[in-house]
């Protein structure tokens, strides 16, 4: 463990190496120490998959994903919409889901 100073020099090139490339996954250490844990995988590319808003594959990354149209499921308090997506890249599948979060009451035209 190092000194303070180099832990916040390592923290703040960290920070800007994200800033450099906020669509990279995660690091090479980050990588490895989830190889174990496929799940615990899983649930950080989901997460950054959601935060860059499903423009890239959440396996590899790439931004050569194909979508479908949409399709509209029913459940219990209403719908959802789902759409399938793969990647061109890696032919990766995946279903996104999409709820309804808000709305903007129009007013009446007089």
């Amino acid at each position: 463990m190092g000194t303070w100073g180099e832990n916040m020099r390592q923290a703040l090139r960290e920070q800007k190496r994200r800033e450099k490339n906020p669509h990279k996954f995660v690091s090479k250490a980050e990588k490895r120490r989830f190889e174990n844990d496929p799940e615990r995988a899983k649930a950080i590319r989901k997460r950054h998959y959601l935060s860059i808003g499903g423009l890239r594959c959440p396996n590899c990354d790439s931004p050569s994903i194909i979508c479908e149209r949409f399709k509209e499921v029913e459940i219990q308090k209403g719908s959802e919409l789902q759409r399938k997506v793969k990647c061109e890249n890696c032919l990766s599948k995946w279903t996104e889901i999409y709820t309804l979060t808000n709305m903007i009451l129009k007013e009446d035209e007089k």
